[in-house]
């Protein structure tokens, strides 16, 4: 009997967020529940991988300095940190039910163990999520919870799923204004230097040249 040898994974250049060994998986995208690439690092984190291709008609590749080889695929994988509550956001919705499985309008929905929120195909979510130390307490950001069990029971609230969209939204919406602050104080400097320079020069050509240092 013989046995197919598996062919070694390509070179790829990926550029991430962090130090440490990755440890790739594919879940879907909360959103749009398309595969997504992710990766995790230890206990401590979960990174998004893009993809980014250089134009159809540019030819690209990359020299990889120390291993003496030349990467023909010339996209660039980028992984950046994804909060690991975005992904447990559909999960937990359709795990808490609600008024229109409990035929009461007024329910909240179930308290269910987090294990109970994934599904025969998120297994290897699962597997990478539950591994991330301090994950029960982030939790609390978007979940009602119960700790009178072994196990605690969790509950998705819609009220702290808002303020904490809100307060990411802020977060951000705080840092492109920093950023914009900082562009435009740049190019101030610069416009004014750029000013500075033509100034000299002008005065230079008035002068008839710029001027000579005494020799010595």
């Amino acid at each position: 009997r013989t046995t197919a040898k598996r062919r070694p994974m390509p070179t790829r250049l990926l550029v991430a967020h962090g130090e440490g060994e990755l440890i790739f998986f594919v879940a879907r995208h909360p959103r749009t529940s398309d595969p997504m690439m992710l990766g995790r690092r230890a206990d401590s984190a979960i990174l998004e991988v893009h993809r980014h291709v250089p134009p159809k008609a540019a030819k690209a590749s990359w020299l990889v300095a120390g291993l003496e080889q030349v990467v023909q695929d010339g996209a660039l994988y980028l992984a950046t940190p994804i909060d690991p509550l975005l992904l447990l956001l559909p999960l937990l919705e359709r795990a808490r039910g609600g008024a229109s499985s409990l035929k009461r309008e007024s329910s909240a929905g179930l308290y269910k163990p987090l294990s109970e929120a994934f599904g025969g195909d998120e297994a290897g979510l699962e597997q990478h999520l539950t591994r991330l130390s301090g994950l029960s307490e982030r939790l609390r950001a978007i979940c009602d919870v119960n700790d009178k069990y072994g196990e605690p029971m969790v509950r998705l609230s819609d009220p702290l799923v808002l303020g904490w969209l809100r307060r990411k939204a802020e977060a951000v919406a705080a840092h492109l204004r920093a950023h914009a602050a900082e562009q435009q104080a740049a190019g101030a400097t610069a416009g004014a230097a750029g000013r500075a320079m033509t100034q000299f020069d002008c005065e230079d050509d008035e002068a008839g040249g710029p001027p000579v240092l005494p020799a010595g």
